[in-house]
């Protein structure tokens, strides 16, 4: 089609949606530069585009910024601003949460014990849901809640005017340029607080949005990141994990079985540079095998592409155990002795999940957010000997800790008390840390205001 119509951007934009999909995602943004140079101001392709580029680092800091803003710049006009009183509010703080996940979605592991841990007394919540129909979490937001109120249909411009008429003081987006966000919202400024959290791995591009949500170790304070927003660090990690009511037992492993090293995250995470260093530790380990799992190997010619990649570095086939989707999940950390994090793009609730299930997790540690998720999270529970900060180091760690049988089984068998006793699974210490950032966020925005 390409060669057929060169200037069409509907072309551009399906080829790099194909090879996204390919996990070819160097071609991919070449594409969707293309489709946007053909049009400018088409916003799927410009959030296809931040999406890679951002969550697989593609771009220097300052390229991501300028890709950011461009969106921002193509956004419809808008006519006409609010105005907020210049007289100081009385407690409690009314809170606006606008996201698409307010229902059954990973994210919510992450958001609901701080969610639910809020201070009604001192914070009215407000949810704005960008969801077609309430599921059994969604309800959970609503028991909590002061207000509910489904967005989609809505145009920004009418969910901006709900907002502001609902008098919110600060609100927040919990999507950043993922699906189901709404992020025009916020281009309206219809709170005098507007803040980006968790959803996202990098500026929103919006002049707009005040504070970009993060921590001291996502986000160290020499981080490249280059942003619109002034970054705030909070001085734990960014999330609190709600481990899954079902999750079966941990399950000690026999010292006489096969070592098997392990990562459950996504497909796309995949890269040459992950199966590198994979491959290179597998040498490394010539008795351990590989279990990878994710819904891609449900299809015969995924799992030959990826054994044919690991075959090229010196790997065989039945040293590997690539497994599809299934109802079975965290059993599956019962065959698993060592975690393997992916990079750039790390794992979030699957390196939660794993640690939960007694299995210890190597990350590598990069410089940008998305590369330090698994930084933030060991941190939090105290494992920071797992945490490396080179590909040498990723190798070490994880043949020393696969040489170090002792040491594997009692953080094995000591794993969930180390989480219950770790600020990580502490709900409401995290919705703390939240609302005392809230209210300085506020004290700052009175004292500018009345100077």
């Amino acid at each position: 089609m390409i060669a057929y119509q060169p200037d069409s951007a509907e072309s551009h934009f399906n080829l790099a949606n194909l090879l996204r999909d390919q996990r070819q995602f160097d071609k991919a943004l070449k594409h969707y530069k293309r489709a946007l140079e053909l049009r400018p101001e088409w916003l799927q392709a410009h959030e296809n585009m931040l999406f890679i580029m951002s969550y697989f680092v593609l771009a220097s800091s300052a390229e991501i910024l300028a890709a950011h803003k461009a969106w921002a710049a193509a956004l419809p006009v808008v006519e006409k601003a609010f105005s907020f009183s210049q007289e100081k509010r009385g407690q409690p703080l009314r809170l606006g949460y606008v996201s698409g996940s307010l229902r059954r979605h990973s994210a919510n592991y992450f958001f609901l014990p701080a969610f639910l841990a809020h201070d009604s007394h001192q914070f009215e919540i407000y949810c704005y849901a960008e969801i077609n129909g309430e599921d059994a979490i969604s309800q959970i937001f609503i028991d909590k809640a002061d207000s509910w109120f489904r967005t989609t249909g809505l145009s920004d411009r009418a969910v901006a005017e709900k907002i502001y008429a609902d008098g919110i003081d600060i609100l927040i987006d919990l999507d950043g340029h993922t699906q189901g966000n709404r992020l025009g919202v916020f281009d309206y400024k219809p709170a005098p607080i507007q803040v980006s959290y968790l959803g996202y791995c990098t500026t929103t591009g919006l002049s707009t949005m005040d504070y970009w949500l993060t921590d001291e170790y996502l986000t160290e304070e020499d981080s490249v990141e280059m942003t619109t927003e002034t970054i705030w660090r909070l001085p734990r990690c960014w999330i609190s994990y709600q481990p899954p009511v079902d999750a079966p037992g941990v399950v000690q492993r026999g010292v006489d079985e096969i070592l098997t090293l392990g990562s459950l995250n996504e497909f796309n995470k995949l890269n040459e540079s992950v199966i590198d260093l994979w491959a290179d530790i597998m040498k490394a380990l010539p008795a351990a095998h590989l279990l990878l799992k994710t819904g891609r190997f449900s299809e015969a010619d995924v799992r030959a592409e990826i054994t044919a990649l690991f075959a090229a570095k010196g790997i065989a086939s039945d040293r590997l155990i690539l497994e599809g989707k299934s109802e079975v999940y965290l059993p599956v950390y019962h065959r698993i002795d060592i975690a393997l994090d992916p990079f750039p793009r790390t794992g979030g609730v699957t390196t939660g999940d794993a640690l939960w299930m007694g299995v210890p997790v190597i990350t590598l540690a990069g410089e940008r957010m998305i590369e330090r998720q698994g930084v933030s999270l060991l941190t939090a529970v105290g494992l920071e000997d797992c945490i490396a900060t080179s590909r040498q180091d990723y190798l070490a760690k994880t043949v020393a800790l696969a040489n170090n049988i002792e040491k594997r089984q009692q953080w094995r068998q000591g794993m969930r008390r180390r989480l219950r006793q770790s600020p990580l699974c502490d709900g409401r210490d995290m919705a703390c840390h939240l609302e005392d950032a809230y209210q300085q966020m506020w004290l700052h925005y009175q004292q500018n205001i009345t100077a």
